[in-house]
């Protein structure tokens, strides 16, 4: 796994898990995972 696929991956869970403590789609948007 390269750096970046992993920095894409923890962005990634940090936005699920944000979703899940807040309840806010908006929280998990994607645009800030570019």
């Amino acid at each position: 796994m390269n750096v970046s696929t992993l920095a894409q991956t923890t962005v990634n869970q940090l936005n699920i898990y944000l979703f899940f403590i807040f309840g806010d789609p908006s929280v998990a948007n994607p645009t800030f995972a570019a």
